[in-house]
């Protein structure tokens, strides 16, 4: 299920995605095999072609140590 319904959302969480991967150094294949999602998954929700679930955006969160509304807004 999507959570994003406005594509402005959408663009905001890849653009933070790519901003807080990039900063703290992550491969994004770590990232996704810490959340269990497939490595193209992970590609696609930093492409901006698709969005996390809910339970992943949580455990997204987590992997990364900031809040969930520093992702989305």
């Amino acid at each position: 299920m999507n959570i994003f319904v406005r594509s402005e959302t959408l663009i905001f969480f890849k653009e933070m995605l790519k901003e807080i991967v990039k900063a703290k150094g992550f491969k994004q294949n770590y990232l996704a095999q810490r959340i269990g999602v497939s490595t193209v998954t992970f590609s696609n929700w930093v492409k901006g072609k698709s969005s996390p679930s809910k339970k992943h955006l949580e455990k997204l969160s987590a992997v990364l140590e900031v809040p969930v509304k520093e992702l989305v807004h």
